[in-house]
């Protein structure tokens, strides 16, 4: 697998933590470059989430990932 220049492996982080920490840079990467050619925040919130929640109902089912959704809202209330 190849990786841009701005994402290298770090020493002391476990194979999840890297990926996690990779994928949060291409994350990244994607939502500057929308937001350069003007693509709205709140569009790409929303277009983030739903593409989340899809990937997670896949992987884990509609069951897992709505027991999961339901204690969001104390999270974001809790920062």
């Amino acid at each position: 697998m190849s990786h841009p220049s701005y994402w290298t492996p770090v020493h002391g982080f476990s194979p999840d933590q890297d990926q996690k920490r990779a994928a949060l840079n291409y994350l990244n990467e994607a939502w500057a470059e929308a937001r350069h050619d003007g693509v709205d925040g709140d569009c790409l919130a929303q277009a983030s989430l739903f593409a989340a929640f899809a990937e997670l109902v896949s992987t884990y089912g509609e069951d897992a990932v709505a027991k999961f959704v339901e204690g969001l809202a104390g999270r974001i209330r809790s920062g």
